[in-house]
Parts: structure tokens; C-alpha cells; sequence
């Protein structure tokens, strides 16, 4: 099986959505076509991405592309998400996902049972996580996002009135919800090793995601001083004579030069680098739910061995009672049959669970090496293109 992203266009303008322009082709006997080309908007990415986590739990969902003002980042992360969804051998076969590539009308998963394991809906964080958009703004009210959560869409963001420098003070920032919540002891020291790993991912990239927005801050202050000084350059140059103006003119077309790179350097920080570090979040997301499943498959477990322990301490009572009677005491063992047969039903949901999440985390894990590697290759190339750059203008004086 093979799927791509082909191309992004504009979808929704009043919700300031894009669509994806969709290619598969398979020979899987699950699919109805060979070949499927839908166009499918962000808000049936997040749907996608939300329900795999809820109905595969031991699996980890791959990250649905963020809501960019790069469409270059939308369709990257597009693609990626569908050619690791169709690499993945259950996901690629769930039937939200055949739904997502072979229905010709608008993708909305079916819906869950809430009583059902693994059907619980992710935190009202990780929702908003999901449907976070770009651009550094301010974010939305909570009534606003949990419509917008219900929606499955992002909710329109509000651009402070205020002057500049008050709406920086204060303008949450896009990294600044909590942590996630305390678990139960941890049995196996990978998986505690794992959500150490998942909590470490969490704290750090938030924590550079901050800084990105500290620096595009200064680095907008910096591009404002400099055409500043670039224009009382070019003012006193025009009544000097020729030997002063010449290099005032020169210098001020430095400084011009220095706003312009600094721009653009604010702009890649403040939507393709802020909004990777946000797909980085999403993805770790993911694994967190997956960690998270299996620990509630850990938690029933024990449960259930705790139920069978009093149905064998019911008989053992039964048994030194002074008068027996057998009704109670097949009641008693139906009960304790019942009870082991849950216990197994149990033990056997949180080794399937442990078995697949192992080899999922592993996959995770390199996958992520892998993107936050790209990121932060593409971050040093421009940031040594940019000093360069710089460097050049001011050298030809």
C-alpha cells in the first residue's frame, strides 16, 4: 500500500482551513479500490488522528499535519502522516482508515462507545493540542476551543488590540499547558523507562518552543530598530556632501538589509519552527495516550486478580463453616469461574497490550529521532544562510 499527499489548497477560508489533495493505491483484499484520490481538509486529518488513538490504543497514531501558514510544512507533514499510516499493518487496515481514503463524501469516524476499552476521549489538553494553530497569537477562550474540539475544527484566534509590547506581556504562549497527569507504579522498567522518555520529550520541546517565541520577540524589536536607523541614515545622508552621503547611504542600505533578513527569520521562527515543534508535541502526544491505554489494561488487571482473591477467600470461609450449604457454595464457585475467566480475559489484554506497545515505542522512538534531526538541520542551514547573508551586505561597503 502507498499514499501521498499531492497538493494544498484553500478549503474554508472563514475557518482558515486547507485541503489536501489525497493519493493511494493498494492491493489490500480489506479495500474496496485499487486506487482512491480524495481531498480531505485538516479538520478530517485531526478526526482521523483522534479516532486511530482512541480505537488502537496499542498503537501509536502518527502526527496529522498542523494548521500552518506554510502550506510547504502542511503538505510534508501530510505526506508523512499518510505514508506512515499506510507502512503501519494495522492502521493501514482500521475502517476509519478505509473510510478516510474511499469515501467520496466529508470523513466523520463512526462513532464510539464510551463503555468500550480504549473509547475514552483524550484530554481536553491533547484535544487542544491537536487542533492548535499557528502564528504565535493568543490563544482561544476555553468555551471557544471546547466548540472547537466538538467540531473538530480549529477555533479562530483573537489578535490582541493592545499596543505590542502589552500584548506580548500578555500572550500565553502555545507551550504553556501542564504536564501530563501522575500514573500508577510502573511493573516493567522499559515502560517506565518509555513514559520517562515521553515526559523528557514533552518538557523539552516545550521548553524550546518557548525560548522560539522569547527570541521572535526580540528578533521583531531588532527588525524594527533596524529599518529605524536604516531611515535616519538615508535622511542625513541627503544633505551631506558626496564623500559623507555615499557611506551613510551604503550603511543604511545595510541596516535595510538587516530588517529584511531579521523579517524573514521572525516569520520561518514564528510559523514553520514553532508549528514543528507543535506536530513534535502531537506525535509525543500519541505515545502518551498509548502509555496510558496500557496502564489502564495494567489497572484492570490487577483488579481482577484482587476480585478472584476475595472469591477464593468466599470459598475458603464457606469451607470452615460449621454448616455447609451447597446452594451457596455453587453460587460461589460460578462466581470464582467467572472471576478467573475475567482475570484472564484481563492477563491476556495487558500482554497484548505490553507485546505491541513494545514494538511501537521502538518504531516511535526512531521516528522521532528522525524528525527532530530534519528540524533541527533545516534550523541550522537557515541560521548560517542568515549570518552569511548579513555578512555579505556589510562586507561590500
Amino acid at each position: 500500500m502507498a499514499a501521498a499527499a499531492v497538493a494544498v489548497r484553500p478549503a474554508d477560508p472563514a475557518l482558515g482551513d486547507v485541503a489536501v489533495a489525497v493519493s493511494m493505491t493498494t492491493n489490500l483484499p480489506q479495500y474496496a479500490r485499487h486506487t482512491c484520490s480524495p481531498t480531505r481538509s485538516l479538520a478530517e486529518f485531526d478526526r482521523l488522528h483522534l479516532h486511530l488513538m482512541r480505537t488502537v490504543p496499542s498503537c501509536i497514531a502518527p502526527a496529522a499535519p498542523p494548521r500552518s501558514a506554510s502550506h510547504e510544512l502542511v503538505l510534508a507533514a501530510a505526506d508523512a502522516f499518510l505514508r506512515r499510516i499506510a507502512a503501519h499493518p494495522v492502521l493501514r487496515v482500521a475502517d476509519a482508515t478505509r473510510a478516510f481514503f474511499e469515501s467520496e463524501f466529508v470523513f466523520v469516524p463512526p462513532a464510539l462507545d464510551p463503555t468500550a476499552h480504549g473509547a475514552a476521549s483524550p484530554s481536553a489538553a491533547a484535544s487542544a493540542l491537536a487542533l492548535a494553530p499557528s502564528g504565535g497569537v493568543s490563544p482561544p477562550s476555553a468555551a471557544a476551543t471546547a466548540a472547537a474540539i466538538a467540531a473538530g475544527i480549529a477555533a479562530p484566534h483573537q489578535i490582541p488590540s493592545a499596543s505590542p509590547a502589552a500584548a506580548r506581556r500578555s500572550r500565553t504562549s502555545l507551550f504553556s499547558f501542564g504536564s501530563s497527569s501522575s500514573s500508577p507504579k510502573e511493573v516493567d522498567i522499559y515502560f517506565e523507562n518509555a513514559r520517562k522518555d515521553v515526559d523528557a520529550c514533552e518538557t523539552h520541546v516545550s521548553a524550546m518552543g518557548r525560548i522560539n517565541e522569547k527570541i521572535c520577540n526580540i528578533a521583531r524589536d531588532l527588525a524594527k530598530s533596524s529599518a529605524d536607523v536604516s531611515s535616519r541614515l538615508a535622511s542625513m545622508s541627503l544633505d551631506k556632501p558626496p564623500a559623507l552621503a555615499v557611506p551613510l547611504r551604503k550603511m543604511s542600505k545595510c541596516f535595510a538589509a538587516q530588517d529584511q533578513i531579521t523579517a524573514s527569520e521572525v516569520s520561518y521562527r514564528s510559523t514553520i519552527f514553532n508549528d514543528k515543534c507543535l506536530l513534535l508535541l502531537r506525535a509525543n502526544m500519541g505515545a502518551q495516550w498509548s502509555l496510558d491505554s496500557r496502564t489502564g489494561a495494567l489497572t484492570s488487571y490487577e483488579a481482577a486478580c484482587k476480585a478472584t482473591q476475595k472469591k477464593v477467600q468466599t470459598i475458603e470461609r464457606l469451607r470452615a463453616s460449621s454448616s455447609i450449604r451447597q446452594d451457596k457454595v455453587d453460587a460461589a464457585l460460578d462466581e470464582l469461574a467467572e472471576a478467573k475467566r475475567v482475570e484472564a480475559d484481563c492477563r491476556e489484554t495487558f500482554k497484548h497490550a505490553s507485546d505491541e506497545l513494545r514494538k511501537e515505542f521502538d518504531r516511535h522512538r526512531a521516528e522521532r529521532a528522525d524528525d527532530m534531526e530534519a528540524m533541527l538541520d533545516e534550523y541550522v542551514r537557515r541560521q548560517i544562510d542568515a549570518n552569511r547573508q548579513l555578512l555579505a551586505f556589510w562586507r561590500a561597503i
